[in-house]
C-alpha cells in the first residue's frame, strides 16, 4: 500500500461544561460529545525522499509545517522510528473557527492512518498518546460516535449511539478558542448539564437530552458577536428543537428529534445564509478512527 483516504468526522458538543483552569494553563471539561456526517478527506501517500508535504484546496489554512496534520505526521514518524517521506492533501469541506474541531480530526485522522499506511507500528495507548499531546479534542475523533469527555478532554467514555439530525449555519464571522476560555468568568455558576445529558443518552432519553443541553460560551460568544446572535435566532425560528454553539462557536447548530423537519429547516436557513449544512449523527462503527 502506497497511499490511503480516511474520512475525517466533524464533532459537535451537545453539552459544554468549563469547570475551570488546571496547573498547566488547559481547563478542565466535561462534554458530550457527537460525531456528525460533515467530513474532510484526508489522503496519506508515501513518497520516495524523506520530505514531509501538506497541501489544501483551503487557502485560509495554512500549508506545510504551519498545519497541525504536519506536526501529526512528525511525531508518528518520530514514534515509530521511521525516516520518511509523506504527502498529505486535505480536502476541507469542516469550515474553520467553528468550533466544529476540524483540525484536531484531521490531526487524528492522520496519525491513524500514517499507521495504517506504514504496517501497524504503534499500538492503540501511543496512538491515544500522540493525539492528546496533539490537541484537547483529538483523541474523542478515535473513539468516535457519542461520548462523554472529562479532564482537558483526553478522558473520553464512549457512550451509546444517539438517533439525531443537525444544521449547521457558519456565520462569517470567526471565535479564536483562546479568547473565548479567556472571558470565562472563575466564579461563574457551574451547570454540570455535560451529567445530566450524558445519563439521558445512556437511557436513550433523547426528549431529555436536547432539554438539559447546555454550553457555557453561549453568553460570551452570543453578547460578542451579533452575526452569531442573529443566526441563533434564525435557527430556533426554523423550528429546531434546541440551538446551541457548537463547541466555542462561531458555528451554531439546531437540534432536531425528527428528520423531516430538519429537511424544512435546512431549506429555510439556505435562504438566508450560504453556508448551511444538514448533518446527522454518527454511529460509532461508521466513526471511530480505530475501527469501531
Amino acid at each position: 500500500m502506497t497511499s490511503l483516504c480516511i474520512r475525517s468526522f466533524a464533532k459537535l458538543n451537545i453539552a459544554l461544561d468549563v469547570l475551570g483552569r488546571r496547573p498547566d494553563g488547559y481547563h478542565n471539561i466535561e462534554s458530550v460529545v457527537q460525531a456528525i456526517s460533515l467530513h474532510d478527506d484526508v489522503v496519506i501517500s508515501k513518497r520516495r525522499d524523506d520530505v514531509i508535504s501538506v497541501t489544501t484546496n483551503d487557502p485560509s489554512l495554512p500549508p506545510g509545517s504551519g498545519n497541525l496534520a504536519y506536526r501529526a505526521c512528525v511525531m508518528f514518524l518520530e514514534a515509530a522510528g521511521l525516516c520518511a517521506g509523506v504527502n498529505i492533501e486535505l480536502s476541507k469541506d469542516i469550515p474553520l473557527q467553528a468550533g466544529l474541531g476540524g483540525g484536531s480530526s484531521n490531526a487524528a485522522a492522520t496519525v491513524t492512518g500514517l499507521n495504517e499506511l506504514f504496517g501497524n507500528p504503534l499500538k492503540n495507548p501511543k496512538l491515544w498518546e500522540i493525539c492528546a499531546a496533539l490537541g484537547s479534542d483529538a483523541p474523542l475523533f478515535l473513539v468516535g460516535g457519542t461520548v462523554f469527555v472529562s479532564g482537558r478532554g483526553e478522558i473520553v467514555e464512549p457512550l451509546p449511539d444517539m438517533a439525531l439530525d443537525f444544521v449547521i449555519v457558519k456565520p462569517d464571522v470567526g471565535v479564536p478558542t483562546a479568547w473565548a476560555y479567556s472571558r470565562l468568568e472563575a466564579d461563574r455558576p457551574l451547570q454540570y448539564a455535560s451529567r445530566a445529558v450524558a445519563q439521558a443518552v445512556r437511557t436513550g432519553d433523547s426528549e431529555q437530552v436536547i432539554r438539559r443541553a447546555h454550553n457555557d460560551f453561549e453568553g460570551i460568544v452570543g453578547r460578542a458577536f451579533p452575526e452569531i446572535a442573529s443566526v441563533w435566532a434564525d435557527i430556533s425560528s426554523a423550528g429546531a428543537d434546541k440551538a446551541l454553539l457548537a463547541g466555542s462557536g462561531s458555528a451554531v447548530l439546531g437540534v432536531f428529534l425528527d428528520a423531516e423537519r430538519c429537511d424544512a429547516a435546512h431549506d429555510q436557513l439556505k435562504a438566508l445564509h450560504p453556508r448551511v449544512f444538514r448533518v446527522r449523527a454518527m454511529p460509532r462503527r461508521e466513526s471511530s478512527l480505530l475501527g469501531g
